[in-house]
């Protein structure tokens, strides 16, 4: 059986930047993962791992 917990957020001003700008750089990294790895299959044929993808932006 699955338990799920809901919680509401009411940040401040300063909080409510803060969170959107983490979103904005964690859309904009997913993005760009994605994009390599379908550059890559497209030229390869095959795809990266995600361990391997990980080395690259870490």
């Amino acid at each position: 059986m699955l338990r799920t917990s809901k919680f509401r957020l009411y940040p401040h001003a300063r909080q409510s930047k803060t969170l959107n700008d983490l979103l904005d750089l964690s859309r904009t990294v997913y993005n760009a993962a994605l994009e390599q790895r379908r550059e890559l299959y497209a030229e390869s044929g095959v795809g990266v791992t995600y361990t391997e993808q990980s080395k690259y932006f870490g």
